[in-house]
């Protein structure tokens, strides 16, 4: 084979392989499950960036017994 079939081969490959996986990637995109959660937008002014919304979750007020403020807690969603 010469330089230009070798040159092309290796393109489809890396083209065929690039496209592989982004459809991998959307199709688990596709497929996953949505989960929603309830926030409450708060809606602040800054001087130097404009105006902007941040949304605040429902789940990050959730009280659990002997975690303090700040401590890092893992959930499980189901």
């Amino acid at each position: 084979m010469n330089r230009a079939k070798w040159f092309g081969l290796i393109v489809a490959a890396q083209l065929g392989f690039l496209t592989l996986w982004a459809g991998y990637h959307e199709w688990l995109r596709q497929t996953a499950p949505t989960i929603r959660l309830q926030c409450h937008p708060v809606d602040p002014q800054d001087l130097m960036r404009g105006d902007y919304m941040t949304l605040r979750y429902e789940i990050d007020r959730v009280e659990l017994p002997g975690a303090k403020a700040g401590d890092d807690v893992w959930v499980l969603l189901e």
